[in-house]
């Protein structure tokens, strides 16, 4: 299988909530990356726009908005995150790497 993500991927679980057009479901947020994140849902598959929100460090919640780019029938669906504000950025950079520091030790 041929790696598309341009950035890095952490693979770790964290809590979150997806919330969409057809409404919204609480989920898991793994693989996480600059550039989006598989998002683990019981929910039915969910197309288009949304906005992901999820807990970062067990405290901190984050908000990116971003598209379903591929969904996996009863597991969950891929997010390509979009127009992420320079803060947004800057946060889930510090995050992902305190993730990257937690997988290590």
């Amino acid at each position: 299988m041929i790696e598309r993500r341009k950035h890095p991927r952490v693979s770790a679980t964290v809590d979150g909530r997806w919330l969409g057009a057809s409404g919204g479901a609480t989920c898991h947020v793994e693989n996480i990356s600059l550039g989006g994140c598989f998002v683990r849902t019981s929910a039915p598959s969910i197309e288009g726009m949304g906005v992901i929100r999820f807990i970062l460090g067990g405290k901190t919640s984050l908000t990116v908005a971003g598209r379903v780019v591929h969904a996996e029938r009863g597991r969950g669906f891929g997010v390509q995150f979009r127009d992420m504000s320079q803060d947004v950025r800057v946060e889930l950079e510090r995050h992902l790497g305190e993730l990257r520091a937690a997988l290590v030790a």
